[in-house]
C-alpha cells in the first residue's frame, strides 16, 4: 500500500550519539542524508549493504514486497515481480542463493490476478511461500499458498484461510506458529491467528482495531511474550506497537508519530529489532538532491515503554518507493535485512530493485 500525505504535529530529529529520539526545537538547518547508509544510533550497526537483484529494462522490473528465510542450508527471498507499485501484470518469484553472492531465480506464483505481499515462513518440514491475490482488479482477495518439504518439489496452488483477509509473517512459539491477519473489508481489524503446519489457521484473538490498522509483523521475547508493530491508516501512517502475555488475548500498546509501514520485526538475541518504510522529514533529516525522502529504517524496541528508536537508515538509489523489509536473525549479534529501493510508487516504467544488508547489535 502507498504512504498518504502526512499532517505533521512533531518535527523530529535524532543526535548521533543516542538512539532515542526528542522533539527537534532548534533552528539548525536539518541534516542532509544521502544515498548511502546513514548511521542514528548505536545499537544497530549496518556493515554492509548491496542490491543483489534487478530486471530494469524489462516490462515486469518493478521488484518488491520482500521476505527472506534460511531452511536447510539455502537462503530464500521471495518478491512481486510487477509492472509498478500498484494493481499490474505481476507474479512471486523465489530467490535462492547458499553463499549470499549468487542468487538464482523462479516464478513460484503467476495467477491471472494481481499477486502481491508475498511472504515466506520456514517450518521444520516445510518451506511456505504465500501471496495475497486480488481477483478481477477489484477488493476482493485470497490468500494462496505453495509449500515444499525437499526444496525441489512444490504442492498445488491453494487457498489460506478466509477471503478479504491479509496474513503478514508467521512466526513459530514452542512448536505453535501464529501470524497476524488483518481485514481493510471487515471494518479494519487485525487478529491474531495460530497453526500447527501453516497451512490451517485458526483464530486466537483480536490484536487491535483502532486507527485503521492493517500490515503486523509479530515476535516474542525469550520469556514467551509476544511483540506487535502495526502500519496504522489514518493520517500519516503512524506505528502501533503491541505487548501480550500468553495466551496473547489481552493487549497493551503505545502509539507513535511518523510514517511507518511495511514492518518487519525479529528478535536477534536479546534485541528486537524492526524495519519499515520512512520519511526523512518526520526525524529532522533532509533528502539529498535529487533523492526522494523514502527510506528504509531500522529501530530497536523499547519493550519498557513501547517505543520505537531509530538506530540506522538503509541505502537507496532514488529515495523514492524503499521498505517491504524481510530480517534474518544469524546469530544473537548478527542478522540479514533485504528491503526493495524503486523510484516512483504508481509510475510506469518504475524500475525497483532488491538490496541486502548485513547488521550487528551492537549491546
Amino acid at each position: 500500500m502507498s504512504p498518504m500525505p502526512r499532517r505533521r504535529f512533531l518535527q523530529y530529529s535524532c543526535a548521533s550519539v543516542a538512539a532515542t529520539c526528542v522533539p527537534n526545537r532548534s533552528s539548525a538547518a536539518p541534516k542532509e542524508v544521502g544515498s548511502g547508509r546513514h548511521q542514528v544510533g548505536r545499537k544497530i550497526i549496518v556493515e554492509d549493504a548491496r542490491k543483489i537483484y534487478s530486471t530494469r529494462g524489462e516490462k515486469l522490473q518493478y521488484n518488491s514486497f520482500t521476505n527472506m528465510a534460511l531452511w536447510r542450508g539455502t537462503y530464500y527471498i521471495v518478491t512481486r515481480q510487477a509492472v509498478h507499485h500498484g494493481p499490474s501484470e505481476s507474479r512471486i518469484v523465489l530467490l535462492q542463493s547458499r553463499d549470499l553472492r549468487k542468487w538464482d531465480s523462479r516464478v513460484i506464483i503467476d495467477t491471472e490476478t494481481d499477486d502481491r505481499d508475498p511472504k515466506l515462513f520456514a517450518t521444520q518440514n516445510r518451506l511456505i511461500v504465500y501471496s495475497d491475490a486480488f481477483h478481477g482488479g477489484g477488493p476482493q482477495e485470497q490468500i494462496m499458498a505453495r509449500y515444499t518439504g525437499d526444496g525441489q518439489t512444490w504442492s498445488e496452488l491453494q487457498p489460506i484461510y478466509k477471503p478479504a483477509w491479509q496474513l503478514w509473517k508467521p512466526k513459530t512459539y514452542q512448536g505453535v506458529h501464529y501470524v497476524a491477519a488483518d481485514c481493510i473489508r471487515c471494518g479494519h481489524v487485525v487478529r491474531l491467528l495460530r497453526s500447527d503446519d501453516g497451512i490451517s489457521w485458526t483464530d486466537v484473538a483480536e490484536i487491535t482495531a483502532d486507527n485503521k490498522p492493517t500490515e503486523t509483523a509479530i515476535s516474542f521475547d525469550t520469556a514467551g511474550r509476544m511483540y506487535a508493530v502495526v502500519r496504522q491508516n489514518t493520517t500519516g501512517h503512524p506505528p502501533r506497537a503491541l505487548v501480550s502475555e500468553p495466551p496473547y488475548h489481552d493487549w497493551k500498546h503505545a502509539d507513535g508519530t511518523g510514517h511507518f509501514s511495511g514492518p518487519a520485526i525479529e528478535r536477534v538475541g536479546q534485541t528486537l529489532v524492526v524495519a519499515s518504510r520512512t520519511l526523512l522529514p518526520d526525524w529532522g533529516l533532509k533528502s539529498a538532491a535529487p533523492l526522494g525522502p523514502q527510506r528504509t529504517a531500522l529501530y530497536t524496541l523499547n519493550t519498557e515503554n513501547l517505543r520505537l528508536e531509530l538506530q540506522a537508515i538503509l541505502p537507496t538509489e532514488q529515495g523514492g518507493d524503499s521498505s517491504y523489509p524481510g530480517i534474518l536473525p544469524l546469530s544473537d549479534r548478527q542478522a540479514l535485512v533485504c528491503w526493495h529501493d524503486g523510484s516512483r510508487q504508481y509510475a510506469s516504467p518504475n524500475p525497483s530493485n532488491i538490496w541486502l544488508a548485513r547488521i550487528r547489535i551492537n549491546d
